[in-house]
């Protein structure tokens, strides 16, 4: 947030390679597992390949690379290249992060920079299922997209583990039912039902009732 780089840091850090080293090194000798890092390119321009050594000596296991700047966000719509400079750069993992929105982005993400591994982050929210097409195209299967009775039923496990774990409620079931729902044709009804539900109950019944079940012919 603003007030978070205000402060000097989150991403603001990315100015100061020498202070993420310090960090890193802190964490390093404090912790009995292994420590990692994330970071984007850089603050306005690239820098990833000096924070990156840094945050190598410091001791870092591995690192993850948003390949956009932190002042880009999503202005930047492609040069992933960084990545694939910092794998050159480092003897750590290297796992790329940003613009893996598909399947296929994220296979070639992987291939075109050369890292260890890719990280999925917001793709996956009401499509978990990216995961598994992922890694199916790496071995040269090609899964069908997800139809609504498999996004329905993730929703159902996704809701059974929120309520699991004790962070189900209806603001935050609600916020992931309309992820569930991006895709799916003839969703307009169903968002506006959403919008105006109060309870985890009624998001369910909105869920359960899509798409609305065909009225046979008499």
């Amino acid at each position: 947030s603003g007030t978070v780089t205000r402060a000097g840091a989150g991403a603001a850090l990315l100015k100061k390679p020498e202070k993420v080293a310090s960090i890193v090194s802190a964490c390093v000798s404090a912790s009995e597992i292994p420590v990692s890092a994330k970071i984007r390119s850089g603050w306005s321009s690239d820098n990833a390949v000096a924070i990156a050594k840094a945050v190598e000596k410091a001791g870092a296991a591995w690192i993850t690379v948003h390949w956009r700047t932190a002042t880009e966000g999503r202005k930047r719509a492609d040069g992933w290249g960084s990545v694939g400079e910092v794998k050159r750069a480092v003897g750590i993992p290297v796992i790329g992060n940003g613009g893996a929105s598909t399947p296929e982005l994220a296979v070639r993400l992987l291939e075109e920079t050369g890292c260890d591994a890719v990280m999925i982050s917001s793709a996956a929210l009401g499509n978990p299922g990216i995961f598994e097409r992922a890694n199916a195209l790496l071995e040269g299967k090609e899964l069908p997209p997800a139809g609504w009775e498999e996004k329905l039923a993730d929703f159902r496990e996704y809701a059974r583990l929120a309520e699991e774990y004790g962070v189900l409620s209806a603001k935050s079931l609600r916020l992931h039912a309309q992820e569930f729902l991006t895709g799916q044709r003839g969703v307009k009804e169903a968002r506006k039902k959403l919008n105006g539900a109060k309870t985890i109950e009624e998001i369910v019944e909105i869920m359960e009732g899509f798409p609305p079940t065909p009225v046979p012919r008499s």
